[in-house]
């Protein structure tokens, strides 16, 4: 995952144009991000070393007065963590495979959330 854009190495910025007018509306006028998009911009900011988030919402179908939203996003520290627990579980997991041993992967390798 790479955020739309990086602003000075520190600020990732997140673009979001939702297909449904409401999902933008309803960020536009204070509404709680989705929470796909919440943990996605936390993912993208963690993976990329970025300590800020910009978050916007664009609807080029709205009146130009609420086309565009721009937010900060306060980095979730705990989820930080736990992207750095559940990444170091997985990292193990691979390294504990005999290479090539052509075993199945289980279908899902138990992550906390």
């Amino acid at each position: 995952a790479t955020p739309d854009g990086i602003i000075e190495g520190r600020i990732s910025v997140q673009i979001k144009c939702p297909h449904a007018p409401k999902i933008h509306l309803d960020t536009f006028y204070g509404g709680k991000l989705k929470p796909l998009y919440f943990n996605q911009i936390q993912w993208e900011a963690w993976t990329s070393g970025c300590s800020e988030i910009i978050f916007c919402s664009f609807d080029p179908e709205q009146p130009l007065a609420t086309q565009l939203h721009i937010r900060e996003v306060p980095i979730d520290r705990e989820l930080f963590e736990r992207f750095e627990r559940n990444v170091l579980r997985f990292k193990n997991y691979l390294e504990d495979r005999p290479s090539n041993s052509g075993e199945v992967v289980p279908e899902g390798i138990p992550l906390s959330f």
